[in-house]
């Protein structure tokens, strides 16, 4: 048993023989330790190795999952940076620890004793701290029984085998683990392998599993994002790539990406691959010597656009295709960087004979060699010892898209386009998402897809020009032709931007600058045009026309503007003007080629030609023709007007006439006519020349006569434009740049005709009247200024006169536009006399109206007389039947008064007549004298229209002696009474049959009046027109037999006259003349054209007429200038009477 000792103070030399055994476990142990780290440090190693490739590769392979590509460096680095604190943490326990703990002689000598305690017992242990024998002698132990001990111990430590105090075995397992592991990772991967291809491929196996161990050192030791090689490479085009800014208001994120074959190892990529381009074929890559290519020679005849597959990564262009396919294509590229060994490879292998041996032809031996390299380049491909460098990859069946939001998430297939490229659309997102693309195994870092808001418009306004002639009447001196083609500027207006549509409303012919401004900068604007001519766009088009872009700092000087690039500007100027409608689409791109589209609508209003309505009043109508007399005031409707909706430059009445002959004159031309044919020819009758001249005689002899024009300015109108304010040329040039102030009304654009007849009286001191006339103020056309009356003593000729207003509006910039009436009013120019007899069987239809009232008030006189009976004998039982009569008696009072009534108005409406057609005073004097007893009869107070009627009336003479009110009155009491049930008073049933009696007296003397004036009148009336008809016949005869003659044998030919004609400054009218030839010898007539004033009036100086183009009539063309006044033109024949024309500028 060991025996405790005091530790010694100072350390004792041991024997030797009881240290090596020692030193030498101690030796075993640290061995010991420094294997087992390793062990332990290899089976880390080992199974972080299986578990990179479990956990990055398995993982990518099972779920294309690659973390490089997922997630960021850092993830990889938190795993590298604990497994590296794993690792040195096992060695620094296993190996650090341990070899740094001391290991003291005590201790391996108990480590020794704990093994073999059979053997040594507590010997080693006593011998190794009794071993300072001298010292432990001192404190009472037994030198020599020490020394024994120690001896002991020696000898039997000799015997002790140091070495089987390890576990050896433990290390052992741990060896074939640290050994075992990796290789149970690499022939489970060689079988993985084996299993994917279909069959154990070493060598192959073996260059995969390098691969992959490689990149999983640079992945997740070295931290370098190098992904894992895909079965796919897929591009996005450049858009794509950058990410896409896409409309917010639903539009559509359009994507397109390219997918490659031939791809070459590029650590300078994202997805560590690039397509093959054919300048990094090079002999020293692939062993072989690279051909020149003739690229020019590539061309296919199929293809749309001549582009190569790296188009947008190469920085290939695209190229139009030619219009017909040539042999050789100049647009190709020609640069090999600019080509990838895919297109090449497309082109070189298509079916394409013609492209082969074209190819064959300009290689020679080198084509040959060509197709070498690409079979090297497959087999290079095929090398797995190539497997990090180039690949030959399949072209995907389908390539994905997915994205994903806050709130929304979704995937869709990209469609394959042609030439490896895929496109898709991505829509209806509502807020920015990410997305990626997937082929394979293959998928691309997440872009954005960002919801931008379209361009929008904050302001859209329009300045117009409008033609001056609606603002403006014609400046001073000038006529409205000094307006056309000039534009007035309006005040900018600004338009609507509610609703899906903006719409302008201009007048016809106005220029329009459109400006549009938006809430954000622009870079490009564009109108699509629809409906109309827009500027800049060709006929039929509907090609966008883009439009420019205000830059307000290009003039330093310009008026303030809305920042540089956020307006456009569309003009209809010149040649654009507006005419008709125009509906077009404004559509704005931003910097992110977003658009939006703003729908625009301008309307034009066509300037309408002026309305006339005219109808005439008072005047007669017998059948189709209203009878006035020449002297006569036309008057017109109330209800006449006339209108433009812009304003009217002129006005004017046109009268065409010609004198009607009598039935007796009509009936001898038609003789005259028939006498002709009696000499016609009949077969083989010898006098053919001589019917064909009295037939051509007969034609020129029935004839009607020739009818003459004449037009006249409306005073009203005339008065009326005269007062407008007119601005000098110079200050209107002022005016139409500057933006109209206010709406100018200052133009004539309707007014209506208003005739009165006003009555004239001067009257003396006593208050009797002087004299009295009629006068007809207002509006009317007067018929003497056609001079168709015939002078005193002369029987008056009939004429037919067709009576037109004509009114011109002031655009003379397409026009001018005019109108007339619908119908002309014809009108028959008659005597006096003519006028009377119709008057006259009008005046015996009315005689018959007031014979029926005269019977009706004889009827009532007999109803009356029963209840006067009544009253008289106070016979109350016949009370209901004298109620009866004096009903009765009341309705025919009150028929005859409408009779009364219905005979005085149209006996005034005679006297107006009269008044219109300025009949003699007596004829005024009497209708108007027998229409004022009319009046007075019915209850009204007339003024007197002569001295002879005033002295009348003032004398009582002209008092009648009862009045329709006056009886009714008295009738309407007794009725009352009678109505109440009681019998009148006996005296005002007296005094109501006396009036009723009175009246009836009253008003037969009236008709008395009629019939007298009617029996006499009628009588002269007759005899008067008879007269006169006998004589308009003899002066026919006299008058056709004066043109017979004449036109028989006169030489020299006649051109007929023209009526008065009354212009505008500026304006320029035809005037036309008839023209006999008579016996004429020659077929040209010349006519020599003077003018009064030559600077008033500009006519042709000569008139070149010819038989065979003006048999019967000419014209020429007068123009007007700007002097005021009366004007006459001669035109003076070279054979024959010379003719005036009066002309009237105003």
């Amino acid at each position: 048993m060991a025996t405790s000792v005091p530790t010694p103070s100072s350390p004792t030399r041991l024997d030797e023989r009881l240290v090596h055994p020692l030193e030498q476990l101690r030796g075993l142990i640290r061995r010991y330790v420094v294997i087992e780290g390793i062990l332990a440090a290899l089976i880390f190693l080992g199974g972080w190795y299986a578990f990179l490739l479990l956990v990055d590769y398995g993982v990518f392979k099972l779920f294309t999952w690659d973390w490089v590509v997922e997630s960021g460096r850092w993830l990889r680095g938190a795993a590298l940076t604990a497994a590296l604190i794993l690792l040195v943490a096992l060695l620094v326990r296993r190996i650090i620890i341990r070899l740094t703990t001391e290991l003291s002689y005590p201790s391996l000598a108990l480590v020794l004793e704990r093994h073999f305690p059979d053997l040594l017992g507590d010997r080693l242990i006593t011998a190794v701290e009794l071993a300072d024998v001298e010292r432990m002698a001192r404190y009472g132990y037994s030198p020599a029984m020490i020394r024994q001990t120690i001896a002991e111990a020696r000898e039997l430590v000799g015997r002790v085998a140091v070495w089987e105090v390890f576990n050896w075995e433990r290390l052992q397992r741990m060896a074939v683990w640290a050994i075992g592991l990796p290789l149970l990772t690499v022939l489970l991967s060689f079988a993985i392998h084996a299993v994917a291809v279909g069959g154990f491929q070493p060598r192959a196996a073996a260059w995969k599993l390098w691969h992959v161990t490689t990149l999983l050192v640079e992945r997740d030791i070295l931290l370098w994002d190098t992904p894992w090689p895909r079965r796919a490479l897929l591009i996005p085009d450049e858009a794509t790539a950058q990410g896409l800014r896409i409309a917010r208001d639903g539009g559509a994120a359009r994507l397109r990406a390219y997918s490659y074959r031939w791809v070459i190892a590029d650590r300078n990529r994202p997805e560590g691959w690039r397509p093959l381009l054919w300048s990094d074929v090079t002999e020293n890559w692939i062993g072989r010597s690279i051909p020149a290519i003739p690229f020019p020679l590539l061309g296919l005849p199929d293809e749309p656009n001549t582009r190569t597959a790296l188009a947008g990564l190469a920085g290939a262009p695209l190229l139009p295709a030619p219009g017909s396919f040539p042999e050789t294509n100049p647009t190709l590229p020609t640069d090999p960087s600019a080509w990838t060994v895919d297109e090449l490879e497309r082109r070189l292998f298509s079916k394409d004979e013609a492209l082969q041996r074209r190819l064959r032809q300009a290689m020679g031996d080198q084509y040959g060699a060509l197709l070498a390299v690409f079979h090297r380049l497959e087999a290079l491909a095929n090398d797995p010892a190539w497997g990090r460098t180039l690949r030959h990859l399949e072209v995907p069946a389908q390539v994905f898209y997915s994205y994903s939001g806050r709130r929304t998430a979704g995937s869709g297939p990209l469609a394959p386009e042609g030439h490896n490229a895929y496109v898709g659309e991505i829509s209806g997102l509502k807020e920015d998402v990410r997305f990626v693309l997937k082929a394979e195994d293959f998928r691309t870092p997440p872009r954005p897809i960002t919801l931008v808001p379209p361009p929008t418009l904050t302001l859209l306004t329009a300045t117009t020009y409008e033609p001056a002639y609606l603002h403006h009447p014609a400046p001073q001196g000038r006529g409205y032709e000094a307006l056309r083609g000039l534009r007035q500027r309006m005040p900018e207006q600004r338009l609507s931007l509610t609703g899906d549509k903006s719409i302008l409303i201009v007048p016809s012919g106005t220029e329009v600058v459109l400006t549009a401004t938006t809430e954000e900068p622009i870079v490009a604007a564009y109108v699509l045009p629809k409906v109309g001519r827009l500027p800049g766009a060709k006929p039929g088009s509907a090609a966008p026309v883009p439009l420019p872009l205000i830059d307000a700092r290009a003039d330093p000087d310009a008026p303030a503007a809305p920042p540089s690039g956020r307006t456009c500007v569309l003009e209809f100027r010149n040649e654009f003007r507006l005419t008709a409608p125009v509906e077009c689409e404004l559509e704005l791109v931003n910097a992110d080629g977003i658009r939006s589209r703003r729908e625009l609508l301008i309307q034009v209003v066509d300037d309408q030609p002026p309305t006339v309505e005219i109808a005439p009043d008072i005047i007669r109508r017998v059948g189709n023709r209203y009878y006035v007399t020449p002297r006569a005031k036309i008057p017109f409707h109330p209800d006449s007007y006339l209108r433009d909706d812009h304003g009217l430059s002129k006005v004017e009445y046109l009268a065409t006439f010609y004198p009607e002959e009598s039935e007796f004159g009509q009936g001898l031309r038609a003789a005259h006519a028939l006498r002709a044919l009696a000499p016609l020819p009949v077969p083989g009758s010898p006098a053919p020349l001589e019917a064909a001249v009295m037939t051509h005689w007969a034609q020129r002899t029935t004839q009607q006569p020739p009818a003459q024009e004449a037009a006249f300015l409306l005073a009203k109108f005339y008065r009326l434009e005269q007062a407008l304010r007119r601005e000098t040329p110079e200050h209107l040039a002022t005016l139409l740049q500057q933006p109209l102030s206010r709406e100018n009304r200052d133009l004539v654009r309707t007014f209506k005709l208003r005739t009165e007849i006003l009555p004239r009286r001067t009257t003396r001191s006593d208050g009797s009247l002087e004299s009295f006339r009629w006068e007809v103020d207002g509006d009317y056309f007067d018929m003497s200024g056609l001079g168709l009356e015939t002078p005193t003593g002369e029987v008056q000729q009939r004429y037919r006169v067709d009576l037109t207003i004509r009114a011109t509006d002031t655009n003379f910039d397409t026009g001018p536009q005019t109108a007339i009436t619908a119908e002309p009013l014809r009108l028959l120019v008659v005597s006096p006399a003519d006028l009377l007899v119709e008057i006259g069987k009008e005046e015996e239809a009315l005689a018959v109206k007031l014979d029926d009232a005269l019977r009706r008030l004889n009827d009532a006189q007999r109803k009356y007389a029963y209840v006067r009976s009544v009253h008289e004998s106070q016979r109350l039982d016949e009370l209901d039947p004298a109620r009866v009569r004096a009903k009765d008696c009341a309705q025919d009072l009150s028929k005859a008064r409408e009779l009364v009534q219905q005979v005085a108005r149209e006996f005034r409406r005679i006297e107006r007549e009269c008044i219109v057609n300025q009949l003699e005073e007596r004829t005024l004097i009497h209708y108007g004298t027998f229409t004022n007893r009319l009046d007075r009869v019915l209850g009204d107070n007339p003024l007197t229209i002569s001295p002879e009627e005033d002295e009348q009336w003032r004398s009582g003479r002209l008092l009648p002696e009862q009045t329709f009110p006056e009886v009714e009155t008295l009738q309407q009491r007794v009725l009352t009474s009678l109505e109440e049930g009681r019998l009148a008073e006996p005296l005002l049933v007296v005094q109501a049959d006396n009036a009723l009696q009175a009246l009836y007296r009253e008003l037969s003397k009236i008709r008395s009046i009629l019939g007298e004036a009617q029996s006499k009148d009628r009588l002269i009336r007759e005899l008067t027109a008879l007269i006169e008809r006998r004589e308009r016949i003899r002066q026919e005869l006299i008058r056709w037999r004066a043109e017979l003659e004449a036109d028989r044998f006169a030489k020299e030919p006649a051109i007929g006259p023209a009526g008065p004609v009354f212009l505008a400054k500026g304006e320029s009218k035809r005037l036309k003349h008839t023209i006999r030839w008579r016996q004429y010898e020659e077929d040209e007539l010349s006519i020599q054209l003077t003018v009064s004033q030559p600077q008033a009036l500009q006519v042709p100086a000569q008139l070149k007429l010819n038989f065979e183009t003006h048999q019967n009539e000419f014209d020429y063309e007068v123009r007007a200038g700007n002097i005021e006044g009366e004007f006459t033109i001669t035109l003076t024949p070279k054979s024959g009477q010379p003719v005036t024309v009066k002309v009237t500028v105003k």
